[in-house]
């Protein structure tokens, strides 16, 4: 109860006040025209319409289900844990869920991923069970779970590379279960087969991976790996090594046999991505999926420590150690990066009253200023790599309108990509009277926003 009460208490605290970032106005549109407009990833914006059609349009109800799958998730990782490796694994594991800013994050955002995070740790748990019990009901919940899991997001279909590197070594080391075979077809052959069939039709295929490629936003294997470091923080990373420590030569019981589930589970999907990243654009949150498994293996490590003979008080170190970290990522959380997000809503809030129904305001993310500002849509603009090329136009305004203001907001995490040497800021600043500076630090990246008026040409 205690352990409910901390992961609902933290995740409820601002829900509805943080202001939207790009990705949420973006879940929200989508949502208001689903089931119309389908997408690879329907579940959450299945979600997402039922609550926003039962509560209205605003940041509360766009984030209840997301929030209430977090909030399961660290429960599940708790029972998981203590069902697999002792009450102290679990207890352990589940609280570092509780505290891990990265996942209070993604609780508390209008995307995919704590899904993917609930349905990750219990297609894993399933996948266990089905080969160790020889059990077709635990098979078909693997399966089951699998599937809800990447239709929350498509991508999250690489956790199978994961389960196919375990059942490879598990082959190939001689130490799975004994009718492990029969399970594992009716787990991974469905998969198997929905790819095959993908791959082979084109119209499927060009649809599921519309968007890929090398982008402005491309990251490399080291930023990917960096930011998936970042978000389930050293202590985490480090205690779960412990953790793989706990094997004893070949694994002979089901409780080792998860540990090195769990270490397949964080290797192989990681790998992947590094991989892939090589090739076309992998965002590091992509590897969120993968942070249950880590917290598990962190649990064990923790309760391995608390398990040795004696009753020393440096067996509490560990904990105390990932815990003050935890406790230190949350005070930045919400007291510094203003919930991992963009301030938004102010800095918009700052503009309104500059504004009449005359004015362009031209943006990188135009979505957010047509939610957020009482403003003709059609006078928010997208800011082009053609107006990046030549600033001037900014100026300029369609069908020959001069009427009115011009307005350029810069959100310096975009600009920061798109205009590297800061030439566009630089003329912008030349050529604008800043009227709006709202500061952000977020996620190790500067998240302000400011808003210039343009001065017109004589």
């Amino acid at each position: 109860m205690g352990l409910f009460l901390l992961a609902l208490g933290l995740r409820t605290v601002r829900l509805g006040t943080w202001s939207f970032w790009a990705d949420e106005v973006f879940t929200v549109r989508d949502a208001l025209r689903f089931p119309h407009e389908l997408t690879i990833n329907p579940l959450p914006y299945a979600l997402v319409a039922l609550a926003l059609q039962a509560f209205g349009v605003t940041e509360w109800s766009a984030r209840v289900f997301p929030m209430l799958a977090g909030v399961g998730s660290v429960l599940a990782v708790y029972w998981i844990g203590a069902r697999e490796r002792g009450a102290w694994a679990g207890r352990f594991a589940g609280l570092f869920t509780a505290l891990l800013p990265w996942h209070l994050f993604w609780s508390q955002n209008a995307r995919h991923y704590s899904f993917v995070f609930l349905f990750a740790v219990l297609s894993a748990w399933a996948f266990h069970r089905a080969l160790e019990q020889e059990s077709l009901r635990a098979a078909l919940f693997a399966l089951l779970f699998l599937g809800i899991m990447i239709l929350s997001h498509f991508l999250a279909g690489a956790l199978l590379v994961g389960l196919g590197l375990y059942l490879l070594l598990g082959w190939r080391g001689g130490w799975l279960p004994r009718r492990w075979a029969p399970p594992s077809l009716v787990i991974v052959g469905p998969f198997l087969a929905g790819g095959l069939i993908v791959l082979g039709i084109p119209a499927v295929r060009a649809y599921l991976f519309s968007g890929w490629g090398r982008t402005v936003w491309a990251r490399s294997p080291l930023y990917v790996l960096a930011t998936f470091a970042a978000g389930a923080t050293l202590p985490i990373l480090t205690t779960a090594s412990f953790g793989l420590l706990c094997w004893r030569g070949i694994p002979s019981t089901t409780s080792d046999r998860w540990l090195r589930l769990l270490s397949c589970l964080v290797v192989g999907p990681l790998a992947f991505f590094l991989l892939a990243s090589l090739v076309q654009n992998v965002a590091g949150y992509y590897l969120f999926a993968l942070t249950p498994f880590v917290l598990l293996l962190a649990g064990e490590g923790c309760a391995w420590a608390f398990r040795q003979p004696g009753r020393s008080p440096l067996r509490w170190l560990p904990v105390l150690l990932v815990v003050a970290g935890l406790l230190h990522g949350l005070v930045d959380y919400f007291f510094l990066e203003h919930g991992g997000r963009p301030r938004w809503k102010e800095a918009l809030r700052e503009l309104q009253p500059h504004l009449n129904g005359e004015d362009f305001i031209w943006m990188t993310l135009p979505d957010v200023g047509r939610y957020y500002l009482a403003h003709p849509p059609e006078r928010i603009l997208k800011i082009t790599h053609a107006d990046l090329a030549a600033p001037e136009r900014l100026l300029g305004a369609p069908a020959g309108d001069s009427s009115g203001a011009v307005y350029v907001v810069v959100d310096a995490n975009n600009f920061d990509t798109v205009d590297p040497s800061r030439r566009v800021r630089a003329w912008i600043d030349r050529h604008g009277e800043r009227i709006v500076f709202v500061f952000g630090y977020a996620r190790g990246a500067n998240r302000s926003i400011e808003v210039y008026r343009l001065r017109k040409s004589p």
